[in-house]
């Protein structure tokens, strides 16, 4: 190669290390091929392009950490995995994580609404299936949300893979938010399923939706963060 070329090709290399790295492996090809058949070109600004790459990348790699593990800045990619898992996980065994509970609350309806509620009457001028009820739902939701998010967490704890999560670079927050967000779902779906059975035994009057979505969210969500303690706290399955 000419001299002319070869301070080209340099400035190439240079320009493509500082500029447009992923996207110029097309021409990096190209100046490795002109290089092979060149016995007069000069390496040494290949290497050099090489290194500066290397470089550029470890330093977009510790940026990237940096960004994913900071506290206000979560990693949605892991928010989104950590919550698909987690609804997948109770939706896959439904049989054991939506039925009994659903068993219980009907019980519960028959027993103490039906059989003792006719000997008891009404409450300030309800029934007392219609009061006893909103209390039952409830309880369903504080116990999903908690039994979810502690047997999950535990047993990540148990089966060592918590410990993948805590090294890559995933946020503490992600982590948590991820984890309420399943025992979450898992509350607010065995609160549907049990107020539909409520409706076969009472008639139940909402006065204001946004008050009782409110309601159940943030319990579900205060549960959810008591589960998360005891899962992390916890020593044994019992």
């Amino acid at each position: 190669l000419d001299l002319p070329l070869q301070t080209d090709l340099n400035y190439y290399f240079q320009t493509l290390a500082i500029q447009e790295m992923d996207k110029s492996l097309w021409l990096l090809f190209w100046l490795v091929l002109v290089a092979y058949y060149s016995d007069t070109y000069d390496w040494m600004p290949f290497l050099a392009y090489i290194d500066v790459v290397q470089g550029c990348r470890m330093t977009q790699l510790r940026n990237y950490e940096a960004q994913a593990t900071d506290f206000g800045n979560p990693n949605w990619v892991a928010l989104q995995t950590i919550v698909r898992t987690e609804i997948r996980r109770f939706t896959r065994i439904w049989v054991k994580t939506l039925i009994p509970p659903a068993i219980t609350m009907t019980l519960y309806f028959i027993i103490f609404g039906s059989l003792i509620g006719q000997r008891i009457g009404s409450m300030n001028g309800f029934d007392y299936m219609a009061y006893i009820v909103p209390g039952l739902i409830m309880m369903s939701v504080i116990t999903n949300a908690y039994a979810n998010v502690s047997s999950s967490f535990f047993g990540a704890k148990f089966g060592k893979f918590i410990e993948e999560m805590l090294v890559s670079p995933i946020s503490n927050q992600t982590i948590l938010v991820g984890y309420i967000v399943g025992g979450v779902a898992r509350a607010l779906a065995v609160a549907v399923i049990v107020t539909g059975l409520s409706l076969f035994f009472t008639d139940l009057r909402v006065h204001n939706v946004f008050a009782v979505i409110s309601i159940a969210v943030l319990t579900a969500v205060l549960f959810s963060i008591l589960g998360l303690i005891n899962g992390i706290y916890a020593k044994r399955f019992d």
